[in-house]
């Protein structure tokens, strides 16, 4: 996780008092891990008094365990909110954001003339264009478009970025000397249901967003 146990610890308990969630499989959901790693810190938890086992809720709970903060672990956790009000998904650190970053990078992208030519299939451009385009895209480096306008600056634009693809992950949220903030626009994300042939990254995991990468033009230097 290479997140302090204490942050996780505190943000567990946030997590609990605010979201009133009191199963394994519930809070696991919410901090975004897997649920072997969420139990083994709902009993680091336990050991430092700061949570206690109500047993079975329902016959609908399928005979799991639930679990409710104790007076001390609400105190505890109204003191870890006066210092962070973040609750949620477990955060990132920022050595393994970057990590991700890069790994996504589209340097990594090797561009073939037939990606560029699919992309840019709804276009009526001249032949050569195509052929000065690649080796631009595969520089993995900025591209300067000029023309006056009109000439479907924009639309080549959109039609790189689709030859690229348009979709990356993005952490939940980022970890940097003990503070928390959330990097993405929730209006980017994709839904979850929606279909994808992106594999996240290894370190996103849960706790990480599929987000849609927007093209904007800007006609003035």
């Amino acid at each position: 996780m290479q997140l302090p146990i204490a942050m996780m610890r505190d943000i567990l308990i946030k997590t609990i008092f605010r979201m009133n969630v009191n199963m394994v499989s519930e809070i696991a959901k919410v901090i975004c891990l897997p649920i072997p790693v969420t139990q083994e810190l709902v009993d680091i938890t336990r050991r430092q008094l700061l949570l206690e086992a109500t047993g079975t809720l329902s016959a609908t709970s399928g005979n799991e365990m639930g679990y409710q903060l104790t007076d001390s672990g609400k105190s505890s956790a109204l003191d870890a909110l006066a210092q962070s009000e973040y609750f949620g998904a477990m955060p990132v650190p920022l050595d393994m954001y970057r990590e991700q970053i890069k790994r996504q990078s589209i340097r990594n992208i090797a561009m073939t003339h037939d990606q560029l030519s699919r992309a840019m299939g709804h276009l009526i451009l001249p032949p050569a264009l195509l052929g000065n385009l690649g080796p631009a895209v595969d520089a993995g480096r900025s591209i300067l478009m000029y023309g006056p306008p009109g000439n479907e600056k924009s639309f080549i634009s959109n039609g790189i970025r689709d030859a690229l693809g348009d979709k990356i992950y993005v952490p939940r949220a980022i970890e940097y000397s003990g503070q928390v903030s959330s990097p993405f626009m929730t209006r980017l994300c994709i839904p979850r249901q929606r279909r994808t042939s992106t594999t996240p990254p290894a370190c996103a995991g849960r706790r990480g967003v599929l987000i849609r990468v927007t093209c904007a033009a800007n006609a003035q230097l």
